[in-house]
């Protein structure tokens, strides 16, 4: 098991603890395996190599060809890396949140919500502190979901 792969699986193992699901995900390393994957998740897919963050080299793919394409891509620049294919969230909304945690009371320091539409890097985007769209109902969800992380990591 790669490195890569026993944090991927760390994180989500830190998520289920602490009560939080992780959106539809799957790493597929050969050709034969992405089509069955990209199925099984439904397309649209967000397609990106295995080796980059913030979104570099993501694409979204809306049928099995453009993945095949996609696929061919990727291998051929890094044949040792699995492409990763997510659910694509359709207007969906990316936030970065800043908290403090003592191991008994959260300080939730700001949410910033991102101008540009989600997978736009944090580095390359744009946000509004305090968030412009999000509803006290969303902001609550989005504190009560920082103390889960914050307790399952245990940070002090």
């Amino acid at each position: 098991m790669t490195r890569k792969r026993i944090s991927v699986l760390a994180g989500v193992a830190v998520l289920a603890a602490a009560g939080l699901g992780t959106g539809v995900a799957l790493a597929a390393g050969g050709s034969p395996g992405q089509p069955a994957a990209a199925a099984a998740i439904g397309y649209p897919v967000l397609v990106r190599p295995s080796y980059v963050l913030g979104g570099r080299g993501m694409e979204i793919v809306y049928d099995e060809a453009t993945l095949e394409s996609y696929v061919h891509r990727a291998t051929l620049a890094s044949p040792e890396h699995p492409v990763l294919i997510d659910r694509f969230l359709d207007d969906a909304i990316e936030i970065d949140v800043d908290a403090l945690y003592d191991g008994q009371e959260l300080y939730l320091g700001g949410v910033m919500e991102h101008i540009e539409e989600a997978g736009v890097h944090s580095g390359d985007s744009s946000c509004v502190l305090p968030p412009a769209t999000l509803k006290p109902d969303v902001l609550n969800r989005i504190r009560d979901c920082t103390a889960q992380l914050a307790r399952a990591l245990n940070v002090v």
